[in-house]
């Protein structure tokens, strides 16, 4: 992912309202092997009073 402020991502199961954290990407990136499934990404900021855009790329669909 990137962002021109400080990105953080979390990488949750289900469709992200009850889902458990999976992975978090405090480097602006997870890489993760997944069973089949439903999952949900949250992109935000480390600091949440900051705003800004995202580009989200996701590799490895199979």
């Amino acid at each position: 992912m990137t962002s021109a402020t400080d990105p953080y991502l979390f990488l949750l199961s289900g469709n992200g309202k009850n889902g458990s954290v999976i992975d978090t990407g405090r480097r602006n990136y997870i890489v993760e092997t997944l069973a089949a499934g439903e999952y949900t990404i949250l992109a935000t900021t480390y600091d949440l009073a900051s705003t800004g855009d995202f580009t989200l790329t996701v590799r490895g669909l199979r």
